[in-house]
């Protein structure tokens, strides 16, 4: 830990009496290197000639896929029961992480709003959020956190986590 604080040390005072112009170099060289080597790699992606959009999605699988949404269920129980603090894309946590630009924007719209607060949270999954920041949102009078998600999530959401706050509602392909 020592060896590690004195290095950044010994490389803040080096960047003092070097010109910005050879640490722009750098950073533009190694942005160069790092282009080149992608170049060699092989392409990764989705290819293909496929006549809609339901034709593709027969030969491909995503987020849509069962064991996702199972994988999340089983991380947002564990969060619901106090086993875990917090969850994020199905990965559990023993202590929460708080994003406190969100969650200072949504205390601070529910106190304009005399203590309501009605979110609509687009790709929400299960409520990750949601049960993030339930702690603090607690505080506030009225609140309703509607999430807009894929079928299977919405499904899932209203069979074991829907209440009066925490609401789910399909999204088409309308809105994508």
């Amino acid at each position: 830990m020592i060896k590690k604080y004195m290095n950044s040390r010994v490389k803040n005072f080096i960047k003092f009496f070097i010109p910005p112009v050879f640490l722009i170099l750098k950073k533009e060289f190694c942005q160069l290197l790092a282009r080149k080597k992608y170049k060699q790699q092989e392409f990764f992606g989705w290819t293909g000639n496929y006549a809609s959009w339901n034709e593709a999605k027969k030969n491909s699988s995503g987020y849509e896929a069962n064991n996702i949404v199972l994988k999340v269920q089983q991380a947002i129980n564990k969060v619901k029961s106090g086993e875990m603090a917090y969850e994020r894309d199905s990965v559990v946590f023993d202590k929460i992480v708080y994003s406190w630009p969100i969650l200072s924007g949504l205390l601070w719209v529910a106190n304009l709003n005399g203590g309501k607060l009605h979110v609509c949270d687009f790709g929400g999954s299960l409520g990750s959020t949601y049960f993030q920041n339930k702690n603090f949102l607690n505080s506030i009078q009225f609140m309703r956190w509607n999430i807009v998600e894929q079928k299977n999530f919405v499904d899932t959401g209203k069979k074991y986590f829907e209440d009066k706050t925490l609401q789910y509602y399909f999204q088409s392909l309308f809105f994508l």
